[in-house]
């Protein structure tokens, strides 16, 4: 089955997946695994800075809403990250954190976005690269070339 993917009009021409990938990745793990269809930082960035962000109630979601052509993008907001050395769970049923692809200079960390279920998002987070994260995955796709 072909994973669905969302224009949100941007810029880049980044199209989002519409769905989160199944289950928790370190840093290194979703790299190797997803490559460049991980968000970079910058796309992160530019997804919060072309939508409405909200979360909503009836959907559990938090809403990235294109301020270019309407159509959104939903982020579950339940399921926190891991924490890989003990397998506990932190901020389940609060937020979920999402890695991009983009390291962090100093080894031990990345970068990844944040969004919670009382309506906040942080696009820039650091993050050790060890914590099991949630993916959403993009593609960048500009006037039909991929």
């Amino acid at each position: 089955m072909e994973k669905e993917y969302v224009d949100m009009g941007l810029p880049s021409g980044t199209l989002w997946a519409s769905e989160n990938e199944k289950g928790y990745f370190n840093f290194d793990e979703a790299v190797e695994k997803f490559g460049n269809n991980l968000p970079a930082r910058w796309q992160f960035c530019e997804l919060v800075e072309n939508s409405d962000c909200y979360f909503d109630t009836d959907e559990n979601a938090f809403v990235f809403k294109s301020n270019f052509n309407g159509n959104m993008v939903k982020f579950s907001t339940f399921g926190g990250y891991r924490i890989s050395d003990r397998n506990e769970f932190i901020g389940v049923d609060k937020y979920c954190d999402y890695w991009s692809r983009t390291p962090h200079t100093n080894g031990e960390d990345a970068w990844h976005i944040s969004v919670t279920n009382y309506g906040s998002v942080e696009p820039t987070f650091l993050g050790n690269r060890q914590y099991g994260m949630s993916v959403r995955l993009c593609k960048l796709e500009k006037n039909g070339i991929k």
